[in-house]
């Protein structure tokens, strides 16, 4: 099963640290200036979600029964060819999340998930 998208969705801790770290990121990849200032107004303890070029979602909160750190609890993580740590959401949980927005493509993600999820447990 295979379905590619053109966005990648980073969801951080909300936090203001998390924020500031993000920005300096930024930084790090000469995102433009005024973009900059733009995302140092930003209070990331609240809701923030915003992108880059449509193909980077940054946001702190995904949903309101979605506790970030209950979620990073039971994330799955793999080790990259750079050697970076990188996180996804739970299955389960990113099910979930696409039952909840209930998008038409969200919709038939969630049986895509499903089939994926019974396949897994046939092994």
């Amino acid at each position: 099963m295979n379905r590619s998208t053109n966005d990648v969705d980073i969801w951080i801790n909300p936090t203001q640290e998390n924020g500031e770290r993000l920005i300096a990121v930024f930084k790090c990849m000469d995102l433009d200036e005024s973009e900059i200032f733009k995302l140092e107004q930003l209070d990331f303890t609240q809701p923030q979600v915003f992108g880059f070029n449509g193909e980077l979602d940054i946001v702190t909160r995904i949903h309101r029964n979605f506790d970030f750190n209950e979620v990073f609890g039971r994330s799955r993580s793999f080790v990259n060819k750079e050697g970076s740590l990188i996180y996804f959401l739970d299955l389960n949980d990113l099910r979930e999340l696409k039952v909840l927005a209930r998008r038409p493509q969200d919709l038939r993600d969630v049986v895509m998930i499903d089939d994926f999820l019974k396949l897994d447990e046939q092994k």
